[in-house]
Protein backbone atom coordinates (compact mmCIF):
# COMPACT_ATOMS: atom_id res chain seq x y z
CA UNK A 1 0.00 0.00 0.00
CA UNK A 2 1.18 3.51 -0.80
CA UNK A 3 -0.37 6.48 1.01
CA UNK A 4 0.12 9.99 -0.34
CA UNK A 5 -1.22 12.66 1.99
CA UNK A 6 -2.40 15.99 0.55
CA UNK A 7 -2.41 14.57 -2.98
CA UNK A 8 -4.79 17.09 -4.56
CA UNK A 9 -3.67 20.72 -4.59
CA UNK A 10 -7.29 21.89 -4.28
CA UNK A 11 -9.50 19.03 -3.06
CA UNK A 12 -12.40 21.41 -2.46
CA UNK A 13 -12.45 22.22 -6.18
CA UNK A 14 -12.97 18.51 -6.88
CA UNK A 15 -15.72 18.33 -4.27
CA UNK A 16 -17.41 21.39 -5.79
CA UNK A 17 -17.13 19.92 -9.28
CA UNK A 18 -18.61 16.61 -8.11
CA UNK A 19 -21.45 18.48 -6.39
CA UNK A 20 -22.18 20.32 -9.65
CA UNK A 21 -22.88 16.94 -11.29
CA UNK A 22 -25.73 16.17 -8.90
CA UNK A 23 -27.83 14.23 -9.13
CA UNK A 24 -25.34 11.46 -9.92
CA UNK A 25 -26.69 8.68 -12.12
CA UNK A 26 -27.16 5.28 -10.45
CA UNK A 27 -24.02 3.11 -10.56
CA UNK A 28 -24.00 0.74 -13.54
CA UNK A 29 -22.46 -2.08 -11.51
CA UNK A 30 -25.16 -3.63 -9.41
CA UNK A 31 -22.72 -4.48 -6.62
CA UNK A 32 -21.79 -0.85 -5.90
CA UNK A 33 -24.15 0.48 -3.21
CA UNK A 34 -24.44 4.05 -4.40
CA UNK A 35 -23.90 6.58 -7.13
CA UNK A 36 -21.05 7.29 -9.54
CA UNK A 37 -20.10 10.08 -11.94
CA UNK A 38 -16.98 10.46 -14.12
CA UNK A 39 -13.94 12.42 -12.92
CA UNK A 40 -12.69 15.08 -15.40
CA UNK A 41 -10.10 13.62 -17.77
CA UNK A 42 -7.75 16.57 -17.17
CA UNK A 43 -7.47 15.47 -13.54
CA UNK A 44 -7.06 11.82 -14.56
CA UNK A 45 -4.16 12.60 -16.93
CA UNK A 46 -2.44 14.86 -14.39
CA UNK A 47 -2.82 12.26 -11.63
CA UNK A 48 -1.46 9.50 -13.89
CA UNK A 49 1.60 11.57 -14.79
CA UNK A 50 2.21 12.44 -11.15
CA UNK A 51 1.79 8.89 -9.84
CA UNK A 52 3.49 6.90 -12.58
CA UNK A 53 7.06 6.93 -11.27
CA UNK A 54 6.13 6.39 -7.63
CA UNK A 55 3.82 3.46 -8.41
CA UNK A 56 6.40 1.80 -10.65
CA UNK A 57 9.11 2.18 -8.00
CA UNK A 58 7.07 1.17 -4.95
CA UNK A 59 5.38 -1.82 -6.58
CA UNK A 60 8.25 -2.89 -8.87
CA UNK A 61 6.12 -2.63 -11.99
CA UNK A 62 8.75 -1.77 -14.58
CA UNK A 63 7.09 -1.15 -17.93
CA UNK A 64 3.68 -2.54 -16.97
CA UNK A 65 0.66 -0.27 -17.33
CA UNK A 66 0.00 1.10 -13.90
CA UNK A 67 -3.18 3.17 -13.93
CA UNK A 68 -6.17 2.59 -16.17
CA UNK A 69 -9.93 3.00 -16.11
CA UNK A 70 -12.43 3.39 -13.32
CA UNK A 71 -11.96 7.08 -12.51
CA UNK A 72 -15.26 7.99 -10.88
CA UNK A 73 -16.61 10.11 -8.09
CA UNK A 74 -18.33 7.50 -5.94
CA UNK A 75 -20.82 8.04 -3.17
CA UNK A 76 -22.22 5.21 -1.05
CA UNK A 77 -25.90 5.93 -0.51
CA UNK A 78 -27.44 2.57 0.39
CA UNK A 79 -27.88 2.01 4.15
CA UNK A 80 -25.88 -0.89 5.63
CA UNK A 81 -29.06 -2.82 6.41
CA UNK A 82 -30.05 -2.85 2.72
CA UNK A 83 -26.77 -4.22 1.34
CA UNK A 84 -26.78 -7.56 -0.45
CA UNK A 85 -24.42 -10.32 0.65
CA UNK A 86 -22.13 -9.51 -2.28
CA UNK A 87 -22.03 -5.84 -1.27
CA UNK A 88 -21.03 -6.73 2.30
CA UNK A 89 -18.18 -9.01 1.28
CA UNK A 90 -14.62 -7.82 0.62
CA UNK A 91 -13.89 -7.80 -3.10
CA UNK A 92 -10.92 -7.83 -5.43
CA UNK A 93 -10.50 -5.47 -8.37
CA UNK A 94 -8.15 -7.60 -10.48
CA UNK A 95 -5.90 -10.65 -10.45
CA UNK A 96 -3.53 -9.10 -12.98
CA UNK A 97 -0.10 -7.89 -11.84
CA UNK A 98 0.29 -4.17 -12.30
CA UNK A 99 -3.43 -3.40 -11.98
CA UNK A 100 -3.76 -1.25 -8.89
CA UNK A 101 -6.81 0.21 -7.18
CA UNK A 102 -6.40 3.91 -6.50
CA UNK A 103 -8.56 5.83 -4.04
CA UNK A 104 -8.65 9.57 -3.42
CA UNK A 105 -10.71 10.48 -0.39
CA UNK A 106 -12.41 13.86 -0.60
CA UNK A 107 -14.68 13.39 2.42
CA UNK A 108 -13.86 14.94 5.80
CA UNK A 109 -11.75 12.87 8.21
CA UNK A 110 -13.85 10.22 9.92
CA UNK A 111 -16.36 9.98 7.08
CA UNK A 112 -15.74 6.85 5.04
CA UNK A 113 -12.70 4.74 4.34
CA UNK A 114 -11.51 1.43 3.00
CA UNK A 115 -10.62 -1.79 4.77
CA UNK A 116 -7.95 -4.24 3.66
CA UNK A 117 -8.38 -7.89 4.54
CA UNK A 118 -6.64 -11.24 4.65
CA UNK A 119 -8.92 -14.14 3.71
CA UNK A 120 -8.88 -16.35 6.80
CA UNK A 121 -9.43 -19.63 4.95
CA UNK A 122 -6.46 -19.20 2.63
CA UNK A 123 -4.34 -16.57 4.39
CA UNK A 124 -4.25 -14.60 1.11
CA UNK A 125 -3.95 -10.82 1.19
CA UNK A 126 -3.76 -10.60 -2.61
CA UNK A 127 -5.53 -12.73 -5.17
CA UNK A 128 -3.35 -13.45 -8.19
CA UNK A 129 -4.38 -15.43 -11.26
CA UNK A 130 -2.72 -18.58 -9.90
CA UNK A 131 -4.53 -18.22 -6.54
CA UNK A 132 -7.96 -17.31 -7.94
CA UNK A 133 -9.52 -20.78 -8.35
CA UNK A 134 -8.39 -21.86 -4.89
CA UNK A 135 -9.68 -18.61 -3.38
CA UNK A 136 -13.06 -18.94 -5.15
CA UNK A 137 -13.49 -22.52 -3.94
CA UNK A 138 -12.69 -21.57 -0.35
CA UNK A 139 -14.93 -18.50 -0.54
CA UNK A 140 -17.86 -20.64 -1.68
CA UNK A 141 -17.15 -23.11 1.12
CA UNK A 142 -17.13 -20.24 3.63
Amino acid sequence: MLVIDNFAADPQALVDYAASLAPFPPAQQTFYPGLRAPVPMTFVHAAQAYLDGALRAVFGLGDQVVVSGGWDFSLVTRPAGELTLRQRMPHIDSTQPGKLALLLYLAPVGQGGTGFYRHRGTGYETITEDRFDHYQARLKAD
